[in-house]
């Protein structure tokens, strides 16, 4: 494990395990990579500035700065990077007709995918900004779901949206802590699973049910979703 330019390290939490576990048994199956992407009105819109708002948002969040160790250990571990680059990808589409861009963008999403990501090396994440209009920018947001599941995507994208706003504003203030990881994990360390009213809840609950049920996937490897007007965030200032 590389020891210098380490912030934290802690235990994973039980969910975390189990997608280290699938990961590694299965290197290959993109099951736990996401992607979300949404459009952006290029009037007035600072590309720069968002990229800066990326960079602080990576700065903010122990989570997005973290990788896994796991060989010759008893137990794996994830470890905070105290600075990770950005990987950012830039590209200019409007050159192409749109058959050629809906074309260009499923090989963008696709080679995404493949590339995948090594969990020993943090950031699990990347960002594209694409130009694929005079009038419109595409971002599109890869990362692992290990360091962020799908009610962090919105929360992570709100504050993205404030600090861009911030920094076209020319504001310089300092945002408001972000709890670590680290907290939830002591928490779920405290806790003893045995004694749990959720745990007593459910147990009632499913007493005497015991046909297996399917977990309502489509096995689909990721998903791209869409948000509304990037650049309306200014309007909150």
């Amino acid at each position: 494990m590389q020891l210098d330019n380490v912030e934290d390290l802690y235990p994973l939490s039980p969910l975390q395990h189990g997608m280290l576990f699938h990961s590694i048994a299965s290197p290959r199956s993109g099951v736990y990579l996401e992607q979300f992407s949404f459009t952006v009105e290029a009037e007035g819109f600072d590309a720069d500035a968002f990229r800066s708002a990326w960079i602080e948002v990576l700065s903010r969040h122990t989570a997005l700065r973290t990788s896994f160790v796991w060989e010759g250990l008893d137990e794996p571990l994830q470890v905070v990077r105290e600075k990770v680059d950005l990987p950012w990808q830039y590209l200019d589409w409007r050159g192409l007709e749109n058959g050629q861009q809906a074309d260009a963008l499923e090989e963008q999403l696709k080679s995404n995918l493949e590339e995948g990501f090594d969990l020993s090396q943090a950031p699990l994440m990347r960002v594209c900004l694409i130009r694929n209009r005079d009038d419109k920018y595409l971002c599109v947001w890869t990362r692992h779901h290990i360091v962020a599941d799908g009610w962090s995507t919105s929360l992570i994208l709100d504050e993205l949206q404030r600090i861009y706003a911030r920094i076209v504003a020319g504001i310089d203030r300092v945002s408001p802590r972000v709890h670590p990881y680290r907290d939830y994990i002591a928490w779920l360390r405290q806790r003893d699973s045995e004694q749990t009213d959720d745990e007593r809840f459910w147990r009632e609950y499913l007493q005497g049910f015991s046909e297996r049920t399917s977990p309502g996937t489509s096995g689909k490897r990721s998903s791209v979703h869409r948000l509304g007007d990037f650049s309306e965030i200014e309007k909150s200032l």
